[in-house]
């Protein structure tokens, strides 16, 4: 089988509202805001105009709708104590994870940071385009725990375990996860600035 290329996170488009509610994770983190669309496998949700995608096996449940419209478009952690903590990020938060292995870390980390959802939805992509003889076959093959295990190894070679506390507690943040959503938009914009102006100097 082919090397998998691993392809950059999809962003997707909030097309409709609907209730408000509140999406606890098990990595500790809750989320609230509109749902925009909810399946049995996933759930989409417009929080604070970012459109953020969780997986059935991310999600530890899911609350009522909010009373308050302002409410329903912040994104916090329930470990922060403060609106202000709750606006950015607190390094201070980095402690919590202090207790977990370095392993533990590691996949909190990718958990956090998108990749485990961006392989996933590779996998789904790839077995989705290929052809009804194939996608069993490509089911089976595409595992996406392997993929994660062989990963571990290459994050611990580069980061250190207060590294990784300190990446998640950023990345678990409004702010990091604005930043995720973001960077590819920013690098989109960039290279098309960047052949506007090339194109200008040769023409």
């Amino acid at each position: 089988m082919k090397k998998i290329v691993f392809i950059s996170m999809f962003l997707f488009l909030a097309t409709s509202l609907c209730s408000a509610e509140t999406i606890y994770l098990k990595s500790g983190r809750a989320v609230k805001g509109d749902i925009v669309e909810k399946t049995a496998d996933q759930i989409t949700i417009n929080a604070n105009g970012m459109t953020l995608t969780y997986y059935a096996d991310e999600i530890d449940r899911i609350e009522g709708a909010s009373d308050s419209p302002q409410e329903a478009v912040q994104a916090v952690s329930p470990s922060l104590s403060s609106p202000q903590e709750a606006g950015g990020y607190v390094a201070g938060r980095a402690t919590d994870y202090a207790s977990m292995s370095k392993k533990d870390l590691i996949l909190k980390y990718m958990e956090a940071t998108g990749v485990k959802g961006s392989i996933r939805r590779t996998f789904a992509d790839i077995i989705n385009a290929s052809s009804p003889d194939k996608k069993e076959e490509l089911k089976k093959a595409l595992n996406l725990d392997d993929v994660i295990d062989a990963l571990v190894p290459v994050y611990d070679q580069y980061f250190t375990e207060q590294d990784l506390q300190e990446l998640i507690a950023f990345y678990e943040s409004p702010v990091g996860q604005k930043l995720l959503k973001t960077l590819p938009l920013i690098a989109k914009d960039s290279m098309d600035k960047s052949i506007s102006y090339f194109k200008g100097k040769l023409e």
